[in-house]
């Protein structure tokens, strides 16, 4: 064994032969657990990075901290020859773990895993912090055992912030942040009555790892638990000036103020025509693969609420174009015919307009459907090895996926199209943006990676912007907040690991972004009280039933006149009363408790006003 020992706010012990380390802080000692960092290449081929012929290691300090380096190289038969950066950077006590790669393998990388996972603590007390979706708490005592299959990739469905931490009796863990996530999946595994084990991996972007990789850890040695965690990524994202709160979205972009208090109302599809080549066509009974609303019924029916007592609300219109929802993609105008037209469309725009409601419409610029007249293979995105995406599950049938450097010029042509028409909507929801993995294009006319796929993305979120409106995607994934307003939810994870439901999403960015919740079971359904109760600790804008009751717009006037309470103010803290009693604190003094047993809760204003009742 040979060990290089190295910082100062923090101690570090690092054996530079089989790669583990040992973290000091105070009279808390983190290890890591007893694993082989390895290689996978895409041949099914594994090299451990012990296997290295040639292993050259030192203290490596620069000014802004102590650390090691481990250069490797000498594979057999490989031109591997990469450095494993290990090192404290003493003003915030952050350890760091940096990959280079000098020399890309001859073979194809599937993955590469290091650093090897901290060890949980041997304790029933402790828990697991996983942003899965909205988040989850994982405890140790659980007799869960979860081996996940899906992809497990960062800024996705399984991690909406690349986060994650472990804590242990007394509140002392670590957190763990991965600052290059876009091409980085997480391994999570846990056994009955035992801690999880978590660990990343790296994989290529075009088939190469092309960059360096990096994941810091911050330890905590005592009073932790997953809302400090959530703090900290707050501070981390806010010090590289990635934060951008819903004032300084409101103070770019006015209309954006008056959802505050507001709703949000998802129609009916205007349109729907389901091909024969779709998932959901329905053999037995073609009659039902086609219907169509007028868009003056639509607009009917949104007068017919206001005039229920429901205003500032933000209406999302699906299946608009000319052959319905999810149909023909990018090529969806003129809006649909049968339901008026461009005139028809106008119209019900003027007539939501007049009783102060948003209109937005839902549209995508991923989803490239092979029968909208403009489609071309070249443009389609193309996976490293020359093959395409391929797809028949929703309404219009086959189709691949748009390359993402070309959606803003698509999105650019459609909307000065509607905007020729009169028909220019206030809001507009780009599907699948901020929740469907982030895409590669191997095409060299337009060559994409995953982090510019982002920004890509990004571009048309901040061309709505620039037409005045309001930029809507599906689920809120960390790297899309800055350019959103709203999302269409954050729900609760959907994968086969149960957990503890926690709000970690809004604990960091609640005063962020607007995330509707569902007042009944809805995305709920394993919550006795479902989703109301949720949209008041989380301080969310509610939804309204198309074919809202009276019984659930009175729901609707509760969440709303929380909303407009507390939707500009931070999510400062939220805790368990009992196993069935939740509550949250906002930054302005307001408290929200809810009681998923009995349905009670309560709501204490700032102000002193007080608000009660029970489902």
């Amino acid at each position: 064994m040979s060990l290089i020992t190295f910082g100062r706010s923090i101690t570090v012990s690092l054996d530079t032969d089989s790669f583990a380390f040992t973290v000091s802080k105070g009279k808390k000692v983190f290890k890591t657990l007893e694993f082989s960092p390895f290689i996978e290449f895409k041949n099914g081929d594994k090299v451990l990075l012990s296997d290295a012929k040639t292993k050259d290691s030192a203290r490596y300090d620069r000014g802004r901290g102590e650390g090691a380096l481990i250069r490797l190289s000498g594979f057999d038969g490989d031109t591997l020859d990469l450095s494993l950066y290990t090192w404290v950077e003493d003003s915030c006590a952050r350890l760091h773990a940096e990959l280079v790669l000098h020399t890309e393998s001859n073979r194809v990388i599937k993955e590469i895993a290091w650093p090897a996972p901290l060890y949980s603590f041997d304790t029933k007390e402790g828990y697991s912090v996983l942003n899965l979706m909205n988040g989850k708490l994982v405890y140790d005592s659980s007799d869960e055992e979860c081996h996940p299959s899906l992809d497990r990739l960062l800024l996705g469905r399984e991690a909406y912030i690349p986060f994650w931490g472990q804590i242990a009796d007394g509140g002392s863990g670590y957190l763990a942040i991965v600052n290059t996530p876009w091409d980085a999946r997480y391994q999570y595994d846990k056994l009955p009555q035992k801690p999880m084990a978590i660990g990343i991996r790296w994989i290529p972007s075009l088939d190469k790892i092309a960059y360096k990789r990096a994941i810091s850890y911050d330890f905590y040695e005592s009073g932790a638990d997953y809302v400090k965690m959530c703090k900290d990524y707050r501070k981390y994202t806010t010090e590289l000036g990635r934060f951008v709160s819903l004032r300084e979205k409101i103070a770019k972009n006015p209309i954006l103020e008056r959802m505050i208090g507001g709703a949000v109302i998802h129609t009916p599809f205007v349109k729907k025509h389901v091909t024969p080549a779709s998932f959901y066509y329905n053999k037995e009974d073609p009659s039902k693969n086609d219907s169509n609303i007028l868009f003056s019924d639509i607009a009917d029916r949104l007068e017919a609420l206001h005039s229920m007592g429901v205003e500032g609300a933000y209406v999302h219109i699906d299946g608009w174009g000319a052959m319905g929802y999810d149909n023909e993609h990018p090529d969806v105008l003129p809006p649909a015919k049968e339901s008026g037209g461009y005139e028809g469309m106008s119209d019900m725009l003027a007539r939501i307009r007049k009783i102060g409601f948003i209109p937005a419409i839902h549209d995508n610029y991923r989803d490239y459907y092979t029968a909208a007249s403009t489609y071309n293979d070249d443009q389609a995105q193309v996976f490293a090895d020359g093959t395409y995406s391929y797809e028949d599950i929703w309404y219009g049938g086959m189709q691949r996926k748009l390359c993402s450097e070309l959606a803003l010029g698509y999105l650019r042509r459609n909307y000065t199209d509607l905007k020729a028409h009169d028909c220019l909507p206030d809001g507009a929801y780009l599907d699948v943006f901020s929740v469907g993995l982030m895409d590669e294009c191997a095409n060299d006319m337009h060559r994409v990676t995953r982090r510019e796929c982002i920004e890509y993305r990004c571009q048309c979120f901040h061309y709505l912007r620039s037409l005045g409106m309001i930029s809507s995607s599906e689920e809120p994934l960390d790297e899309f907040v800055n350019a959103l307003d709203l999302v269409h939810h954050s729900p609760d994870f959907v994968g086969k690991l149960k957990g503890v439901s926690v709000p970690l999403f809004e604990l960091v960015y609640h005063d962020a972004l607007l995330i509707p919740s569902y007042l009944g079971k809805g995305l709920y359904d394993s919550q006795k009280s479902g989703g109301f109760l949720y949209c008041l600790l989380q301080g969310n804008i509610p939804y309204v039933d198309y074919n809202a009751t009276e019984e659930h717009l009175a729901l609707v006037r509760v969440a709303r006149e929380l909303h407009r309470d507390v939707a500009l103010f931070e999510l400062m803290s939220h805790k368990f009363i009992s196993d069935n009693i939740q509550e949250s604190v906002f930054a302005n003094g307001t408290t929200v408790r809810a009681d998923f047993e009995s349905g009670e809760y309560k709501i204490s204003f700032a102000d002193g006003r007080m608000l009660e009742g029970r489902l």
